[in-house]
């Protein structure tokens, strides 16, 4: 109780600087300390129990690398730039794995038309479509063929495992994938 009422009498002289589109309120407070005028500068987070990150510009501004506040203008701009960014970054990265498709494909010598993008795109979509429901497998459906390691079927030139888990041994050893 008596820090409730401390804390009332210390944060009597704030100032709402502005809130991040998470509801999160930034404030400021003048303190004259020893004759020198220095700014306090915190957030109070919303009522969630999960606490976003909070927001580039704000961090900024908290920490004292901008002297101003970021505006709601400036923000909306910039959430604008952000979302253009991530567009143009599932963009290329959809021309980039039609193109390393298109190179893997002509390598195995299919024909040009099945390389096509309409053909790209067709395989891409089967494969995020059935992608999902082929990895995973009902423990008691699998085989032992294919719980068994098969020296024979090995490509080495075939991506590592996306398991993450060595496979074989001596000439036949497969190192699996590292992952932090």
């Amino acid at each position: 109780m008596l820090s409730k009422v401390l804390g009332f009498f210390a944060k009597r002289g704030k100032q709402l600087a502005g809130t991040d589109k998470a509801g999160n309120s930034y404030y400021r407070q003048l303190q004259n300390r020893d004759g020198t005028v220095t700014e306090r500068r915190w957030v109070e987070f919303a009522g969630s129990s999960v606490v976003d990150p909070i927001p580039v510009e704000w961090n900024s501004w908290l920490n004292r690398r901008r002297k101003e506040p970021p505006t709601p203008e400036e923000m909306k701009e910039l959430e604008l730039r952000r979302q253009t960014i991530k567009a143009k970054a599932a963009l290329l990265e959809m021309e980039e794995e039609k193109r390393r498709f298109r190179a893997k494909a002509l390598q195995q010598g299919m024909n040009e038309d099945d390389v096509s993008p309409q053909g790209v795109t067709q395989f891409i979509q089967q494969v995020t479509e059935s992608g999902a429901s082929a990895d995973v497998k009902d423990p008691q459906q699998a085989t032992e063929s294919e719980s068994t390691f098969k020296p024979d079927a090995w490509n080495p030139s075939a991506p590592p495992s996306r398991s993450g888990e060595a496979e074989g041994s001596g000439d036949m050893y497969k190192p699996g994938t590292w992952k932090p």
